[in-house]
């Protein structure tokens, strides 16, 4: 199973680290991952895993390819932005 593909053609959002050499996971990588603290299942946004907890609202960088899920690298998320996150992950129009 190939863990990890160069990802093409995702659109730079604002507020979001992106870069030329971003990683997309695969899919079926991405499903054994979770949340560190609420074990709830992450959404990949760019440069970074979210967890779709509402109670934590975290995200997780992704470096060097490799996903640093410690609590001591987490970011909380304001509301608004996880929530914009969790619609993005849901529709179906995104596509990888």
């Amino acid at each position: 199973m190939k863990i990890l593909r160069r990802a093409i053609g995702i659109p730079q959002s604002s507020g979001w680290a992106y870069h030329e050499d971003m990683v997309e996971l695969d899919p079926e990588f991405l499903a054994l991952l979770c949340c560190p603290v609420s074990r709830k299942p992450l959404v990949q946004k760019g440069d970074w895993l979210v967890s779709t907890d509402p109670e934590t609202r975290l995200r997780y960088p992704i470096r060097d390819e490799i996903p640093v899920l410690l609590r001591e690298e987490s970011e909380e998320l304001d509301l608004e932005s996880w929530s914009l996150v969790i619609e993005q992950s849901s529709s179906p129009s995104e596509s990888s």
